[in-house]
């Protein structure tokens, strides 16, 4: 009786890890086919007048060359492990783990190398994502700063002049890279590699990482920016409604206000069109980043329990979908863009169509 229920427990967690496999390499090559695809696009599409005459385009295109390496790198190694699972060397070099019939000797002889290998990607993921995460909350703050700027024309605000220039927008991306870099360099020294995954040693600090830094600071401060630029934007409409509906306007504002109107309207709905697609993305990148940081959280508090091997193996599938909601947000930035915002999707084939016709 013993020896059924085992066997049929062994049979369960095959299937679970038959299955797991298969939805990582459908789920990676999704990504790696429609992720590259999108982010190339978007950088083109960004690269087309007059997006590209908005420094808040230098962040949303650095942005995008990290999730250019987020969905290569991990995503990748992923899909060559698990197409080839029984090649030690792809195994042990791009996988997570050691493989189950590893010996003694051959562990002792790649585990170091495995263990190098393990601590660069994910310090290279994790530094891409932090890059990435940053620069968009830098695009949301220019928002802000370019909302507050049109909201208040008469005045003079520095500090919204300082962040709209081209030159802090290029400083801002080189700091915050070198930035991330130098504080990234811990991941190389909390991951390791045991018995059978690439994990890091303090949970703690990896739970405060991903929670607390990234979703509740980073994107905190994204939803703080991105409501007051909305809430300056409205008050501008406002502003502009009650301009052009006076009736005592003096002549020499009569004749100059259809060429004021043509010129305030264009540049509005290029800076309103960058606005909603950062908000958007901010969207996206809130609502995938909950499961990921409810998941660590939940592993930092049952890490000190006892898990059987059919247990390791649900949680496992469970970790596995909550994994792949990570690179959601890299991959397809761009397509949620052009399904949900009509004026992005008429721009984006007025492009098309232009370039279609110089050819």
């Amino acid at each position: 009786m013993h020896s059924n229920s085992s066997t049929a427990a062994d049979m369960y967690i095959a299937h679970l890890e038959k299955l797991s496999r298969f939805i990582s390499i459908f789920a990676s090559l999704f990504y790696l086919i429609i992720g590259n695809v999108g982010n190339l696009v978007k950088v083109l599409f960004f690269l087309q007048k007059p997006l590209r005459s908005c420094p808040c385009t230098v962040y949303m295109l650095a942005a995008t060359i990290s999730n250019f390496i987020i969905i290569n790198n991990i995503p990748m190694l992923k899909l060559i492990s698990n197409l080839y699972p029984s090649n030690k060397w792809i195994h042990m070099t791009f996988g997570w783990s050691l493989p189950k019939n590893t010996t003694l000797e051959e562990s002792f002889l790649y585990s170091q190398t495995t263990i190098n290998l393990c601590k660069s990607r994910n310090y290279l993921h994790m530094w891409s994502a932090d890059v990435s995460c940053q620069l968009l909350l830098f695009a949301s703050f220019n928002r802000f700063c370019m909302s507050l700027k049109r909201r208040n024309r008469e005045k003079n605000h520095r500090l919204s002049d300082f962040f709209c220039r081209f030159s802090v927008a290029y400083k801002m991306t080189l700091f915050t890279s070198v930035l991330w870099a130098l504080i990234s360099l811990h991941h190389l020294f909390n991951i390791t590699v045991t018995s059978n995954a690439c994990i890091p040693q303090n949970i703690l600090l990896w739970s405060a990482w991903i929670s607390g830094v990234h979703c509740c600071i980073l994107s905190g401060l994204m939803v703080l920016f991105s409501a007051l630029t909305l809430i300056n934007m409205r008050k501008s409409s406002a502003f502009i409604r009650r301009f052009h509906n006076r009736d005592n306007i003096m002549p020499i504002l009569m004749q100059t206000r259809q060429h004021y109107s043509d010129d305030w309207t264009n540049s509005h709905r290029v800076e309103a069109q960058i606005t909603s697609m950062i908000i958007m993305e901010i969207v996206v990148r809130i609502l995938t980043a909950l499961p990921n940081a409810g998941y660590v959280m939940f592993r930092f508090m049952t890490a000190a329990h006892e898990r059987s091997a059919t247990q390791m193996a649900r949680e496992n599938l469970i970790e596995l979908f909550v994994r792949i909601t990570m690179y959601f947000e890299s991959s397809c930035g761009f397509y949620i863009y052009f399904f949900t915002l009509t004026t992005l999707r008429q721009r984006f084939c007025h492009s098309v169509l232009q370039k279609m016709r110089c050819h």
